[in-house]
């Protein structure tokens, strides 16, 4: 038998429609599959400003000494201690749709283009849990930071 680059494209010509259908057929085959399986993730965004001024003794860090704090802070806040604080800051409403284990994997702590801002968000499949734990989270970082650090300015 003898097979040439002429025979194959006359008979992809012959095939064309079959082709184009099949592949239109399995395009909207997979859209339709993707839409009803797939799971929507929200997120809920919040920034938070910690107002920290060097003192007397951190004079040798200059600057950078917000930002050190700030480092610190954000170390603090991706505890498992405190996504346990944030829960315990939930309604009941939000508490039965989550834990704390389930809290420390939503939220995502980080700072701002390596600022003094840091930024907490909190993903989820519910978008009312997802803003909930976020501002859970703005409200408890003020009080967390005070208890283990003093920081009294705390601004969301």
């Amino acid at each position: 038998m003898n097979f040439s680059i002429e025979k194959a494209i006359k008979l992809l010509r012959k095939k064309f429609i079959l082709i184009l259908a099949v592949a239109l057929l399995m395009s909207a085959a997979m859209y339709y599959y993707t839409i009803k399986t797939a799971v929507p993730i929200y997120t809920a965004y919040t920034e938070l400003y910690v107002n920290t001024k060097a003192t007397e003794g951190d004079k040798y860090l200059g600057i950078g000494a917000e930002n050190s704090y700030s480092a610190t802070y954000i170390e603090m806040l991706k505890t498992v201690k405190f996504c346990k604080v944030v829960y315990q800051g939930l309604s009941d409403e939000y508490k039965a749709m989550t834990s704390p284990a389930g809290v420390y994997g939503s939220l995502r702590v980080g700072s701002k283009n390596e600022t003094a801002i840091i930024t907490v968000r909190a993903a989820s499949a519910n978008n009312a849990l997802a803003k909930a734990v976020a501002e859970s989270a703005a409200h408890n970082a003020s009080i967390y930071l005070n208890e283990r650090f003093g920081v009294d300015n705390v601004e969301i």
